[in-house]
């Protein structure tokens, strides 16, 4: 006895001076799997056993998530909470050796009998709420000493600490992604936005310099002769008016698409339903009828799949499109005037609706040819949508 002590108080130092640097690796661990492989490793190597498990608990169940042996244990395998040691320790809150394993009927003979286990040492993590188990394992009959229970102990108090800041860290990373998609979005709302303002107000201008010049034409005085000579070789006052009603309606219809463009946020939720692209396509046909009946095109659609989606989006979306190809389709292919009917933001609100589902959309355009606008809505959202629409010839 007197041999011994001395050499359990040395191996007591050198666990101790193991189990410091244990601890200094743990808390730089970041990740469940860096956790348990310090945990098991080091869970041998402090009390020399022939193997070591590190178990968590998974609602009702053991989960055996990693071992060191010199023999496959449980890894990877589930059992439930009522028919195995670790079970009982978590939910005793207690540790538990075994000189002899299959002396005591808490454990489940038919598991071990295939592995090398005749002693172990089981210890919970966390004491208060256990979410875990460590275990020791030894191929010979033995006790381990109540010092090395002790450390395995400290042990698993360590692992309970660096689980919570593996569990912290993972939901600070997650706020920070959560922080740089929204400021991401934020930042390219921001593009868009500078971007939309710089064609507006190009837009508006057309209008207000009309009805700036025509409303002033009207309120001038007749000075004399000559000057109403002159008039009376202009146009007339009901041109005039024309003139400022036309400028006057483009400007309303400039400001209903800016409100549609602002209202293109965030997705709500419940905005979102099961719809049949071909119905929208079929109502948007209808809306342009009139339209398509002037131009004398005609439009064809092939297979169109059910979407989920908001149908006023895809409404909105598909209007725009073919309304444009129905407007600026002449040859060759450009824009010399304001059409009446346009406000100039068809395509940026046609983008704005692509981005907020994740996709995009892109225009291909060859002198000659004519123009190919082209959309997609990424599959992970909806099923995978490619729809092209041409100018008409």
């Amino acid at each position: 006895m007197a041999d011994f002590e001395p050499q359990a108080s040395y191996w007591y130092t050198l666990a101790l001076e193991r189990l410091v640097g244990v601890v200094r690796e743990l808390s730089q661990a970041r990740d469940l799997d860096t956790i348990t492989t310090i945990v098991r490793v080091a869970a041998r190597e402090l009390t020399g056993a022939d193997g070591a498990t590190f178990v968590l608990r998974d609602d009702a169940q053991c989960y055996y998530a990693d071992e060191d042996a010199i023999a496959p244990l449980w890894k990877g395998k589930r059992f439930p909470l009522e028919r195995c040691l670790s079970g009982w320790v978590m939910l005793n809150r207690q540790s538990v050796v075994l000189e002899d394993i299959y002396a005591d009927p808490r454990i489940p003979a038919e598991a071990y009998r295939p592995t090398f286990v005749k002693s172990l040492a089981m210890v919970p993590i966390r004491r208060t709420a256990p979410v875990g188990a460590i275990g020791n394992y030894w191929s010979r009959n033995y006790l381990p000493s109540p010092e090395q229970v002790a450390i395995l102990e400290a042990l698993a108090d360590t692992a309970s600490v660096a689980l919570q800041n593996a569990e912290l860290y993972a939901q600070l990373q997650l706020q920070v992604q959560k922080l740089q998609s929204q400021q991401a979005r934020i930042q390219a709302q921001h593009s868009s936005l500078e971007v939309f303002t710089l064609a507006l107000a190009h837009d508006l201008r057309e209008p207000v310099r009309t009805l700036v010049s025509y409303s002033g034409i009207l309120r001038e005085d007749r000075k004399d002769q000559q000057e109403q000579k002159d008039r009376d070789e202009a146009p007339d006052r009901s041109t005039y008016m024309r003139y400022i009603h036309n400028a006057a309606g483009r400007l309303d219809m400039m400001i209903d698409a800016v409100a549609q463009y602002t209202r293109l946020d965030e997705l709500a939720p419940l905005a979102r339903a099961r719809c049949q692209l071909s119905r929208v396509f079929e109502n948007v046909r209808d809306n342009l009828a009139g339209l398509i009946a002037a131009r004398g095109a005609t439009l064809h659609a092939g297979y169109l799949p059910e979407l989920n989606a908001d149908p006023a989006h895809l409404t909105l979306l598909l209007q725009n499109l073919i309304g444009n190809a129905m407007l600026h389709n002449e040859q060759p292919f450009r824009r010399l005037t304001h059409r009446d009917g346009c406000s100039g933001l068809g395509l940026a609100i046609c983008r704005r609706i692509c981005a907020l589902y994740g996709g995009e959309i892109r225009c291909d355009s060859r002198l000659g040819f004519g123009t190919t606008f082209t959309f997609t809505l990424p599959a992970t959202e909806m099923a995978e949508l490619d729809a092209v629409f041409a100018q008409a010839d």
